[in-house]
């Protein structure tokens, strides 16, 4: 497809570790995921786009967690960091959110629109990647495919 991240020749791209602390005050590593699939969403409670898409981020969880796919949420709230705990309970969302830091928004080629997601295959590597509204068919295929490997 053509949201492919893709390679540069037949080389995966490498999705870059982060440590970052989820809203419980914990740090999370992207590379304790490795053997999962892994949708990585940043997004902003204040973003009409993120808002819309974040049902179908946990409808996924739901649907395939117990398969091995995870959903980490990171938000880019800056002056509304306070607003993301209170949506995450208000909405319901059954995946890990963790705050952005400038280091993991230039890790991931400086994001410049939100939602931007990144689909993480079992060894690590970017599957795809999405910029704006994705809709959840899009991701279930690249899942599908991938939790089947």
């Amino acid at each position: 497809p053509s949201n492919y991240a893709g390679s540069i020749g037949n080389e995966p791209v490498v999705a870059p570790n982060f440590n970052l602390t989820t809203i419980n005050g914990k740090n999370l590593k992207l590379s304790d995921y490795r053997g999962k699939v892994v949708i990585v969403d940043f997004w902003a409670t204040w973003c009409p786009p993120c808002r819309r898409g974040i049902p179908d981020l946990i409808k996924l969880k739901r649907k395939y967690g117990s398969n091995g796919l995870e959903v980490i949420g990171i938000s880019v709230d800056t002056d509304t960091k306070e607003d993301v705990i209170p949506f995450v309970q208000q909405n319901g969302i059954n995946y890990s959110v963790v705050y952005a830091d400038a280091s993991v928004t230039e890790m991931y080629g400086g994001i410049n629109s939100i939602p931007t997601s990144f689909i993480i295959d079992k060894e690590g590597n970017i599957a795809a990647s999405y910029q704006g509204l994705t809709s959840m068919s899009v991701y279930e295929d690249q899942i599908k495919k991938m939790i089947a490997k």
